[in-house]
C-alpha cells in the first residue's frame, strides 16, 4: 500500500505560495463547449456509431442485476489497487496505518488547501479539461481564432444512436467485467455453484469491518483531494504558472477571445457530446458482453450487496492518493512500515 509518510508536503506548500487562490471564479464559455461538441457530433469513429453496429453481432446481456453491486464492485476494485482486500487482518492494519500517515504526515502541513473557497480552482479545473479536450482535437485553446470554422452539422448527424434498451444494455455490460474482476481479487471463482454465495460471505466479512478515524471529517478530506486534483488539471492544461498573478492574466484573455466567438454550432450538438462522453469504448462493452452468458450471473439475479462502512474511507484515501500522484512535485512512494512489512502497526 503506497502511503502518505515520505510525501514532501513542503514543496506543495512552497508552490501554494506562489498561487494565487483570490481568483474570480471563471465562467465557463459556452463556446468552448460548443467547439467540442461540434467535434464529436462530427467524428466518423463516435462512440454511438461503433456501439450500435457492434451490438447487431452481440449477445446482449439479459440477467437482472443491481445498480448498487455494480457500483460496489467498480469502488472495491479502484481501493483493491492499494489496499488488500482478501486478507482482513492484513486490511485492517493497512488501513491503520493510512489513517495514521494521514492523520500525522499529511492534514497538519496541507489541511490550509481546505481553508481556500475551493469553487473558483474546482471551475477552472473544469475549463482545464475543456481545454486538454479541445487540444486533443488539434485545436488551440489558448488561440481559438486560429481554428478553422466548424462544419454545417447536419440535423440527422445529431441523433444519438442507441435506443433506450440498448444503453441499458451497455451500461449492464460495462458493469459485469469489474465484478468479476473484484471476485477474482477476492480469489472467489464465480464459475463454481458456490461462488456467488462465497462472494455474499466475504462481503458479509468486509461489512464488518469498522474505519479508523480520521483527524477531520470524511468532506474535509475528501475537499482535499479534489483541490489537489484540480491544481493538477490546471497545471496540465496551462502550465506551472497557472495559478500565479501572470497565468490567471493569460487564461483571462483566453476566456475572453472565447467569450467573443461565434460558433454557428446548434445546441443539440451540445446534448449530443454530453451523451457521447458517457459512453465506454466498443472493446470495453465486447468485454461485458463477453461474459453475458456466465452461469454464475443467473444465481447472483436479485443480489443485493452490503452497505460497507470502510467504502468511504477506502475511497477517500485512494483519491487523496491518486490525486497527490498528480499533482506537481509531489510523487508517491511505498513505506515498508505502512506496508506492514517493517514494523508494528501504526496507532489507531
Amino acid at each position: 500500500m503506497s502511503c502518505f509518510c515520505a510525501f514532501p508536503t513542503e514543496l506543495t506548500q512552497r508552490s501554494a505560495a506562489r498561487m494565487n487562490f483570490r481568483v474570480t471564479p471563471p465562467r465557463v464559455p459556452l463556446q468552448m463547449k460548443l467547439a467540442l461538441a461540434a467535434g464529436m457530433a462530427i467524428d466518423a469513429e463516435r462512440a454511438d456509431f461503433r456501439i450500435n453496429a457492434g451490438l447487431e453481432t452481440l449477445q446482449l446481456p439479459s440477467v437482472a442485476l443491481g445498480s448498487k453491486l455494480f457500483s460496489l464492485a467498480a469502488s472495491l476494485n479502484i481501493a483493491g489497487g492499494a489496499f488488500t482486500l482478501d486478507d482482513l487482518p492484513k486490511l485492517e492494519v493497512q488501513m491503520r496505518q493510512t489513517a495514521h500517515s494521514f492523520n500525522s504526515a499529511i492534514w497538519p502541513k496541507l489541511s490550509f488547501l481546505t481553508r481556500i473557497n475551493p469553487m473558483p480552482v474546482i471551475n477552472l479545473a473544469l475549463i482545464a479539461r475543456l481545454a486538454l479536450q479541445l487540444k486533443a482535437l488539434k485545436i488551440d485553446p489558448m488561440n481559438p481564432t486560429g481554428m478553422a470554422p466548424p462544419p454545417a452539422i447536419p440535423a440527422h448527424v445529431m441523433a444519438f444512436r442507441l435506443s433506450p434498451p440498448k444503453l441499458a444494455a451497455v451500461k449492464l455490460a460495462i458493469g459485469l467485467p469489474p465484478l468479476f474482476k473484484l471476485a477474482e481479487k477476492m480469489n472467489i471463482p464465480l464459475g463454481d455453484p458456490v461462488g456467488p454465495s462465497a462472494l455474499s460471505n466475504r462481503l458479509g466479512l468486509l461489512a464488518g469491518l469498522t474505519p479508523p478515524k480520521l483527524v477531520v471529517a470524511w468532506p474535509q478530506a475528501l475537499k482535499l483531494a479534489m483541490v489537489l486534483e484540480a491544481l493538477a488539471k490546471i497545471k496540465e492544461a496551462f502550465g506551472p504558472d497557472a495559478m500565479t498573478p501572470g497565468g490567471q492574466t493569460r487564461i483571462a484573455a483566453m476566456l475572453k477571445t472565447w467569450m467573443r466567438l461565434a460558433l454557428p454550432v446548434p445546441m443539440p450538438a451540445l446534448a449530443l457530446s454530453e451523451k457521447l462522453a458517457l459512453l465506454p469504448k466498443l472493446e470495453d462493452v465486447k468485454a461485458g458482453t463477453a461474459l453475458a452468458s456466465h452461469p454464475a450471473l443467473a444465481a447472483m439475479a436479485g443480489f443485493t450487496p452490503p452497505k460497507l462502512a470502510i467504502v468511504p474511507f477506502l475511497n477517500v484515501m485512494v483519491a487523496l492518493r491518486a490525486a497527490m500522484g498528480l499533482k506537481l512535485e509531489v510523487p508517491t512512494s511505498d513505506c515498508l512500515i505502512c506496508s506492514g512489512l517493517g514494523a508494528a502497526p501504526a496507532p489507531a
